[in-house]
């Protein structure tokens, strides 16, 4: 809910929050780490706290987990190649493999 409040401010809000997340997940548990990483963040303050106290960005992040659950996401990262469903981080090679077999498959289709 953080981030989507986050976004309500701007994608470079919620990028800013992302990131600091996603550096410090392991701090998430600890009480008041939320509202520290937040202040790293060049938020409206205010806002952002209305926002997730009053739980405002709830709604966004429930249509966002239906959507993922209807297209079969289970995790992060979840990758969608040409509707190819990619779950989990592949490595490079073979994130360009599936890329480059996709590709071939388009301009086979065009020929």
């Amino acid at each position: 809910m953080a981030a989507a409040c986050a976004l309500r401010q701007g994608n470079d809000a919620f990028w800013a929050l992302h990131e600091q997340l996603f550096v410090h997940v392991e701090r998430l548990k600890e009480k008041g780490a939320l509202a520290e990483l937040a202040s790293k963040v060049p938020l409206k303050r205010k806002e952002f706290k209305t926002c997730l106290e009053g739980r405002e960005s709830l709604a966004d992040v429930q249509r966002d987990a239906m959507e993922a659950l209807s297209l079969g996401v289970q995790g992060t990262p979840t990758f969608f190649i040409n509707g190819r469903p990619l779950h989990g981080l592949p490595s490079r090679e073979r994130f360009f493999e599936i890329l480059d077999e996709e590709l071939a498959l388009a301009s086979a289709a065009k020929n």
